[in-house]
């Protein structure tokens, strides 16, 4: 496991995501074995403290690795920071069994999970309605709607997502993406990300 920015353990998995970049001959590809490297090595562990079962690496100490990464695998190391962003909200939530149930798996690489927030901060907000809209019931929440983005839909477990309620309060909330009524369309051909 990797335990700080300066090890040699972190210099082997960069030497590992090398080796693996286009190993499959297909660029398009979804990087499972690079992040299930990334797993196995302990990479989700940096970004959540100790006492939620992390290493709690500092802010320096993250760029630092994420500088690494990026030098072995850009692509990689892109879809990894949408992944600590699930991972840093699913830490940080005060529902205990969100915590209790996904957190351990999400740090120990054994689930993925991305998020699918950017609806309620920046893109399609010009539009004058929420693209996920969320109605409180006894129980819970009903959602409908799209997230127009959701870096690695396709290739998480888990979607950390976010609605808005008709009087504006947003929630988040995580859904195992084979839960009936959630699809995941095929993603578009970006040049940037080609």
């Amino acid at each position: 496991m990797i335990q700080s920015p300066d090890s040699s353990e972190l210099n082997q998995l960069c030497d590992h995501l090398r080796a693996v970049d286009g190993a499959d001959g297909d660029r398009d590809a979804w990087p499972v074995e690079k992040l299930a490297l990334c797993g196995r090595a302990g990479v989700y562990r940096w970004f959540v403290p100790e006492s939620a079962g992390g290493l709690g690496w500092s802010e320096a100490d993250i760029a630092a690795g994420y500088l690494q990464l990026s030098a072995a695998c850009l692509t990689t190391t892109f879809i990894l920071t949408q992944q600590v962003s699930a991972l840093k909200r699913v830490a940080g939530t005060t529902k205990g069994h969100i915590r209790q149930h996904l957190l351990p798996r999400l740090v120990a690489g054994e689930a993925t999970a991305t998020v699918g927030i950017s609806h309620l901060t920046t893109s399609r907000r010009h539009l004058g309605k929420p693209a996920l809209h969320a109605t409180a019931t006894a129980t819970g929440f009903v959602v409908n709607g799209y997230s127009p983005w959701v870096t690695g839909g396709c290739g998480a477990d888990f979607l950390v997502m976010g609605a808005e309620q008709s009087d504006g309060m947003q929630i988040l909330f995580a859904v195992d993406k084979t839960q009936p009524g959630i699809s995941v369309q095929p993603s578009n051909q970006l040049m940037a990300l080609s």
